[in-house]
């Protein structure tokens, strides 16, 4: 579901707390109370039987779903999904920016997006053979000069130009840090709209702005 006021895609649980906090007064004065230790703090599954219950149920769950096919199997946190759940992300599956949505690119590799704007932007580039990277973060310094990372989401080689997917309410938000990047860094970066994401749109962008 998507906010009225930003255009961020949440659950639909998530969505009411994220209007509470970000868009009503009430919300943003809110002062969480000071969290205590959880219970588990310091305890393993060789030291408490609570622990090593809750771990043996946790694994018990995966092991049933890797054998139903559902998984093929995990490293570390992450799970390397059933080709299936991969081309269901690469669909636009992922919730906005705060899940990692796993795109099959072109060449076979598994790419990490972070929004539906990205996957619609990949799957568009990969159409029309455009050849992208997830590039690096880069440094900029804000009015305060302080030291921050800003970090785009594509880089086209052929053409030496990031390129930043962004909803209305985020390209007004980060304006100032946008242009601070660009003139600090001396770089080619578009803002790209929800009404921008198709490559013929961006082609355009690129002739106007640096050709």
């Amino acid at each position: 579901m998507k906010c009225k006021y930003c255009e961020r895609e949440f659950t639909k649980y998530g969505l009411n707390n994220h209007t509470w906090r970000v868009h009503t007064k009430e919300g943003q004065n809110f002062k969480p109370f000071k969290n205590k230790s959880p219970w588990n703090k310091g305890l393993n599954k060789f030291t408490d039987e609570r622990v090593a219950k809750y771990s043996k149920n946790i694994s018990n769950t995966v092991n049933k779903k890797i054998k139903k096919g559902i998984l093929k199997g995990c490293i570390g946190p992450d799970y390397i999904h059933s080709k299936k759940h991969i081309e269901s992300c690469s669909r636009g599956g992922g919730q906005g920016s705060f899940k990692m949505i796993n795109y099959l690119h072109k060449n076979g590799k598994i790419i990490r997006l972070q929004s539906t704007y990205e996957v619609i932007v990949a799957k568009d580039l990969d159409k029309n053979n455009i050849e992208w990277t997830r590039p690096k973060s880069i440094f900029w310094l804000d009015k305060e000069n302080k030291k921050h990372r800003y970090y785009p989401d594509f880089y086209l080689p052929e053409y030496n130009v990031y390129l930043d997917p962004k909803n209305d309410w985020n390209i007004i938000k980060g304006k100032e840090k946008i242009e601070r990047v660009i003139k600090q860094n001396n770089i080619k970066l578009l803002i790209i709209n929800k009404d921008n994401l198709n490559w013929e749109c961006i082609k355009n962008m690129i002739k106007s702005h640096y050709i």
